[in-house]
């Protein structure tokens, strides 16, 4: 499906996405610095990512499973960090907790032709690719006035489809059992 794949996200909501989008637009309007920004339907927590098309329908079969075992939980955020790399990436670091390592490891064990990712980080991109080491301590300036320290109330999960042309898209949300 021309290099599409697909990600099990979980989108960002209540105040810390009221926040988290709020400096995005800053980071825009002043900066012009809105890749993500501009490409993702909401900010979110990329639990799984890389997975197949062609799997779809098994890949729905776990999400809606592992949806209605799974109750509401919170995470807290963590602030802020950057990755060094060619272009720097920013990010809303998370805290883990056992509920989310919980729903980590049913997917990892239910996912289809899917293995974990040994380097995955919790977090929720801010900036990336059209960040520069010229624009980084502009964007530390504007993002130190922002509280990270919140929590999120994770109520659902959501298949989303990406690719590197194309904005990423949410095919299909899935409840969290109440």
């Amino acid at each position: 499906m021309n290099g599409k794949k697909l990600a099990i996200v979980i989108e960002l909501n209540d105040a810390i996405k009221s926040e988290a989008t709020k400096v995005c637009t800053e980071l825009s309007k002043k900066l012009d610095i809105n890749y993500i920004f501009k490409r993702t339907p909401c900010l979110h927590i990329m639990i799984e990512s890389d997975l197949s098309y062609d799997n779809i329908d098994e890949i729905i079969k776990v999400m809606k499973n592992i949806s209605s075992i799974t109750t509401p939980f919170f995470i807290d955020s963590n602030g802020i960090g950057v990755f060094i790399t060619s272009t720097p990436v920013i990010y809303l670091r998370w805290k883990k907790n056992n509920a989310i390592l919980k729903m980590k490891e049913s997917l990892l064990q239910t996912l289809p032709n899917h293995h974990e990712d040994i380097n995955w980080v919790m977090k929720s991109t801010l900036a990336f690719h059209d960040t520069s080491y010229n624009t980084l301590n502009n964007c530390l300036n504007i993002l130190e006035k922002y509280d990270f320290h919140q929590k999120l109330h994770v109520k659902s999960i959501h298949l989303y489809e990406y690719s590197l042309h194309e904005d990423e898209k949410c095919i299909q949300t899935f409840n969290l059992s109440s």
